[in-house]
């Protein structure tokens, strides 16, 4: 559907046909021009055009970050919702859709205001879809989560919102130095010189721009550790399946990596997969009960420890002290060389000391 545009109407109402002859529906067509008149200047002066007063923190200090758990830990999504310019911006969207209804037609300005309600919308889903975990795998401290589901669903809506946005909503918010650049990595709102970066809807834009990208990196962070997690669980099932130790490889090691994995999901994930978290949690029970695994890790701990004492015996037998060290590195500096650490039998005697000092003296004569 076409969106007209407000010239368009009020050419309607302008021509000399119209004066001639008597129409009923003129009524209705003049307080159509009317609403839209109204929504026009709504939408600037109320939400693209008039920079918003106050002393609100985050109406200039814009975060960066590339998740939605920002470096100092802040959850960034409630330094939206929790300001000032938000509440206002909620009711002034509220108060502009009751207007909006009874327009009976779609004006390029209300097909613009749809879209900025839409985004509203998407950043309020997000916030419905934030839950709070208590206690996490024993760790009692709050941590704030978004399903692994409902965030893929979000972030999907998001890229519909942004980047099937309508060129003639271009357009309207191009005039008021609004520019929303797409490309398949990002979304990039930028206020152009002599746009009003403060103002609600400008706010709005931005910040919807910030939370995708947040989503998408906390989302791509979150499909890499379920690979991560899904090949230790197949990796586990194949050893339960025949009992061969050899699928784990080092069973120290696949131990380390569940625990790992773990403890990542607890402390940087911000989108949660619960199933495949719950699944790993069991795993690592399932191992700690295993008497095989248990067993090979005392195998491979006892050589592990054999391998510690034989460097130690080594350095013991084979010392290389500094005093022994020297002629090398100065023999090396000497002729631009690496130093070589290659064992010799006259190495560490009395006939290294005159070498490396008739080179220091021959030098010096020269």
């Amino acid at each position: 559907q076409r969106a007209l545009e407000l010239t368009d109407l009020e050419e309607i109402v302008k021509n000399n046909v119209l004066s001639k002859v008597k129409m009923p529906q003129m009524k209705t067509v003049r307080n159509v021009i009317t609403l839209a008149r109204e929504i026009k200047a709504r939408l600037e002066n109320e939400l693209l055009c008039i920079e918003f007063m106050s002393t609100d923190v985050n109406k200039s200090r814009f975060p960066d970050d590339k998740s939605l758990v920002g470096r100092n830990g802040d959850f960034l999504l409630y330094r939206l919702t929790g300001s000032e310019i938000y509440a206002c911006l909620r009711e002034r969207l509220r108060s502009i859709s009751e207007t909006a209804q009874r327009l009976t037609v779609v004006t390029q300005e209300k097909l613009a205001f749809q879209w900025l309600v839409e985004v509203f919308q998407w950043v309020e889903e997000i916030e419905k879809a934030v839950t709070d975990y208590s206690s996490l795998d024993g760790y009692k401290r709050t941590r704030l989560f978004i399903d692994f589901n409902s965030a893929t669903r979000i972030l999907m809506k998001g890229e519909d919102i942004f980047f099937n946005i309508e060129d003639v909503t271009k357009e309207i918010l191009r005039a008021q130095k609004i520019s929303i650049r797409l490309t398949p990595q990002r979304i990039a709102v930028v206020v152009l010189k002599g746009g009003v970066a403060n103002s609600p809807g400008a706010h709005l834009l931005r910040w919807g721009a910030l939370l995708y990208g947040c989503i998408k990196s906390d989302v791509d962070r979150a499909e890499d550790w379920e690979h991560r997690a899904s090949t230790a669980i197949e990796t586990y099932k194949s050893f339960s399946l025949d009992g061969s130790i050899s699928h784990l490889g080092n069973a120290t090691r696949f131990r380390d990596n569940v625990e790992n994995l773990i403890d990542e999901a607890v402390n940087d994930l911000t989108i949660q997969n619960e199933e495949a978290f719950q699944i790993l949690r069991d795993l690592r029970e399932k191992i700690e009960c295993s008497d095989l695994v248990k067993k090979q890790m005392k195998i491979e701990q006892v050589h592990i420890e054999e391998e510690e004492f034989q460097v130690e015996i080594d350095r013991y037998e084979n010392p290389r002290n500094m005093a022994f060290a020297r002629f090398e590195v100065l023999d090396s500096i000497l002729k631009r060389l690496p130093p070589c650490h290659e064992d010799d039998s006259d190495s560490g005697t009395i006939f290294d000391s005159l070498n490396a000092s008739s080179i220091i003296k021959q030098s010096g004569r020269d």
